[in-house]
C-alpha cells in the first residue's frame, strides 16, 4: 500500500518554522485516515535487509537480522529521523521506513505505557519528586530484564527539534518525541499497522532539494492535544506556546 504520496506536504522554511516556533514539549506527527480509522505516521531507519524483508511481509518477524526482544525506536517527526539518519546515508540506516499505527493502539498500548527515560521539570506534577520517577524506572527495568516477552516497556525522550541542516531549532526550546519499544508491544504493533512503506527514495530527493535550494518539503505535523490528562502529566506534555497550534 502507497501511502506517503497522498499525505500533505508543506515548505519547511515558509510554513513549518513559523508553525514549530510555538510548539515546545508536545506531541506532534501526522495523522492519516483511511475509512474508518486513524493512523499515526513514524519513522525507522534500517539496513538494507531488515527493510527489504519488513516492506515485503509487512512486519518484522521472523526477520533473521530484526531482535524482536530488543527495544526498537519509533519517531513520529520526520526531520527527526532525517538528523539521525543523516537522509539515509548513516551506517545501518540507508532505509527509510514510514509506519501508520493505528491511534487507538497509539494511545492504549504505547502512550499509556510510556516512562520518561530523564526526569525533566516537568514530571514533577505528576510523581511529585525524581526518587519516585526513578522508582518507576527501575520497576520496569526489573520487570524487562527478566526477559519476560509478555511484558511490555515504552521509554520516552523529548529531543530538540531539528532543522533540515541538522541544527536545533529554535535553540532547541522546540522538542520532537521519540518512543522505545520493548516487549509484547512490538507483537502486537505488527498487527496494528495500516502499512509499513519504504520512502527512502522520497528522502534522497529531498535532500538533494534542500542542497539546490535551501528548503525542503516534509510531510505536515501538527500538535496532538493529548485527551487523557494521565499521560500529558506522566510524560510531561505541556501546552504549546502558540495557543492555535
Amino acid at each position: 500500500m502507497k501511502v506517503f504520496k497522498s499525505l500533505p506536504k508543506e515548505s519547511f522554511v515558509n510554513d513549518a518554522s513559523p508553525y514549530f516556533k510555538g510548539i515546545t514539549q508536545q506531541i506532534t506527527c501526522t495523522i492519516h485516515k483511511h475509512e474508518d480509522k486513524e493512523y499515526v505516521v513514524v519513522y525507522q531507519a534500517y539496513k538494507k535487509a531488515i527493510a527489504d524483508h519488513a516492506v515485503k511481509n509487512q512486519t518484522f518477524e521472523n526477520c533473521s537480522e530484526f531482535d524482536m526482544k530488543r527495544m526498537t525506536w519509533i519517531k513520529p517527526n520526520y526531520l527527526w529521523m532525517m538528523y539521525r539518519s543523516e537522509f539515509a546515508t548513516a551506517k545501518n540506516q540507508e532505509r527509510i521506513l514510514a509506519l501508520y499505527i493505528e491511534k487507538e493502539f497509539f494511545v492504549k498500548e504505547i502512550l499509556s505505557e510510556g516512562i520518561c527515560s530523564i526526569y525533566y521539570p516537568e514530571l514533577e506534577s505528576y510523581y511529585g519528586d525524581q526518587a519516585a520517577w526513578k522508582k518507576h524506572i527501575n520497576n520496569q527495568r526489573s520487570r524487562m530484564d527478566k526477559t519476560d516477552e509478555e511484558k511490555t516497556a515504552v521509554r520516552v525522550q523529548w529531543d530538540p527539534y531539528h532543522t533540515p541542516a541538522g541544527g536545533k531549532f529554535n535553540g532547541g526550546l522546540t522538542r520532537a518525541i521519540q518512543l522505545g519499544l520493548k516487549g509484547s508491544v512490538v507483537k502486537k504493533l505488527m498487527s496494528n499497522l495500516l502499512a509499513i512503506e519504504d520512502i527512502t527514495e522520497y528522502v534522497k530527493e529531498q535532500h538533494e532539494y534542500f542542497k539546490e535550494n535551501k528548503d525542503i518539503i516534509i510531510p505536515v505535523e501538527r500538535y496532538w492535544k493529548m485527551e487523557v490528562d494521565e499521560i500529558s502529566k506522566r510524560l510531561g506534555i505541556t501546552e504549546p506556546i502558540n495557543q492555535q497550534a
